[in-house]
């Protein structure tokens, strides 16, 4: 463990792949420049664009920004490849499509540096949709409960992650492979240290009209393969992720046939549960929108009911009204640029 106090915290590389984000990138670039945290690279590893985002790049004259163009091979060894040349050994990931809030690099390292080697540190995040706030994904914020999870859902936000190059260079870096980051944190799972801090740090970008319903199907697949490959039977799950019970175990697989497979395979895992399915208001919900014909379980879905309630609830707060209001000045600049 590292422990630093407030006037010797070390120097950090934002890393940011990016390939073709014309539209998004100037937000991104924006958002890590007005840090309140000053002790950083910023390394933007492009991705071999062929629009103009090599262009808006060098508009930029920060001498922070270290900018390094490499022919395109995707997003996982874009990542490798700057794990090995970033000048620093704390990484804090960052997406061309998403914001940072100008405090997260400061809250994340005084908290990072205090942890042992081997952490994956993320945050709560928001989603949005050009000026508007849509949802608060608000995670487990402990080890064992993120770990847990792991056997569903990827709990840890890749454009809000931070950790040692070290550690993950030791591991083997990235896959090249879609959802790179997901595969990374379960193979490494049994070595981390996980840890998610209860604070909106970052904005995710939200596009439901990005991906054609083919292409969600076929990533949906490539998650539940991912995920089977690992655990697939309650036994295993329980095991393999440390469930506490079999009882929550033999829920994992329904769920993961609701959100990536098919909504007629959950309903059948879950009823072979018996009473279980019943006394449990979540699956209780999940068990009558898979009666909804198919457009509209998939709207269903996609509402992301669970985080727009959370964002219900703490509308108002001052930490959400100060992200509103930067998200329009953000969206401001960018149409005063178009």
């Amino acid at each position: 463990m590292r422990a630093k106090d407030s006037h010797t915290l070390p120097p950090v590389t934002v890393l940011m792949p990016v390939y073709n984000a014309e539209a998004t990138i100037r937000n991104a670039i924006d958002s890590i420049l007005t840090q309140t945290y000053p002790l950083f690279e910023f390394l933007i590893i492009d991705d071999g664009s062929s629009d103009t985002t090599p262009d808006i790049i060098a508009s930029y004259s920060d001498i922070r920004i270290r900018c390094v163009r490499i022919e395109h091979q995707g997003l996982g060894a874009a990542l490798n490849f700057g794990l090995q040349i970033a000048t620093n050994e704390i990484i804090a990931r960052m997406d061309a499509d998403d914001i940072s809030v100008p405090e997260r690099l400061a809250v994340q390292v005084a908290e990072f540096v205090n942890l042992p080697d081997n952490t994956i540190m993320s945050n709560w995040y928001g989603l949005f949709s050009n000026s508007t706030l849509t949802g608060i994904v608000k995670g487990p914020v402990q080890h064992e409960q993120i770990y847990a999870r792991l056997a569903l859902h990827n709990e840890i936000t890749h454009s809000g992650a931070v950790y040692r190059k070290s550690f993950i260079n030791s591991e083997g870096g990235y896959c090249n492979q879609i959802f790179e980051d997901f595969e990374l944190w379960i193979r490494i799972r049994n070595k981390a240290n996980f840890v998610i801090l209860p604070k909106v740090l970052t904005l995710v970008r939200v596009n439901l009209n990005s991906l054609s319903r083919a292409s969600q199907i076929d990533k949906n697949g490539l998650i539940l393969a991912l995920l089977n490959r690992t655990a697939c039977t309650p036994e295993q799950i329980s095991r393999e992720f440390k469930l506490h019970t079999l009882k929550a175990a033999r829920q994992i697989p329904g769920w993961r046939e609701y959100f990536f497979g098919s909504k007629n395979n959950a309903r059948s895992l879950w009823l072979q549960t018996g009473l279980h399915a019943f006394l449990n208001p979540s699956i209780l919900l999940a068990l009558t929108a898979t009666l909804l014909p198919d457009n509209l379980f998939r709207k269903f879905k996609d509402s992301q009911l669970r985080f727009r309630i959370m964002l219900f609830f703490l509308y108002l707060s001052p930490e959400i009204s100060k992200i509103r209001k930067l998200l329009i000045e953000y969206n401001k600049t960018v149409s005063s640029r178009s």
